[in-house]
């Protein structure tokens, strides 16, 4: 990675965003972890738009977030393949 010591702005940007020297971030955005993430890994999820579309609308048809829903589906995919499914 280029060295930034050359570029005040850049090393700003880096320090604002809470980057070490070689900026690589250290925490996220804000600076803080929520405490609802500490301890916890993020996971990606590739879909298509029409069923990203249907997850938000059950989200707010159920009156929760698209990652309460992802939780409690994994929480059935595991039971179902923890009971030899």
């Amino acid at each position: 990675m280029k060295d930034n010591h050359d570029n005040p702005l850049a090393t700003a940007v880096n320090r604002a965003a809470g980057a070490d020297p070689q900026g690589r971030t250290k925490l996220p955005r804000g600076g803080r972890v929520p405490p609802s993430r500490q301890g916890k890994k993020g996971v990606l999820l590739h879909v298509d738009p029409e069923i990203a579309k249907r997850l938000k609308l059950l989200a707010v048809e159920q009156d929760t977030t698209i990652e309460a829903l992802g939780i409690k589906a994994l929480g059935l995919l595991f039971e179902r393949y923890d009971n030899g499914g």
